[in-house]
């Protein structure tokens, strides 16, 4: 389990046949979640975030970086990652 990080910050990595993902908490107001569904040669990456509250004066930014082929598609919820 590799995920690089700006904080230091602890990793959990579960695998199974389903599914593989990585979890990981920076204190209490920013959790995320990686996971990646095994569907053969369909595999699909799932990206969670918990954010909040924030401090005053403060941001969070993700930044994404995959080897993925993923042809410019981008799914996303409600919030579109504003």
């Amino acid at each position: 389990c590799h995920l690089f990080s700006a904080l230091p910050a602890p990793a959990w990595c579960p695998k199974g046949p389903l599914f593989s993902e990585v979890r990981q908490s920076f204190g209490s107001s920013y959790h995320q979640v990686f996971r990646l569904h095994h569907r053969g040669r369909r595999d699909a990456v799932e990206i969670l975030n918990t954010v909040g509250p924030i401090p005053e004066n403060k941001e969070v930014v993700s930044r994404f970086s995959t080897p993925l082929r993923t042809e410019g598609l981008l799914w996303t919820d409600s919030q579109g990652y504003q």
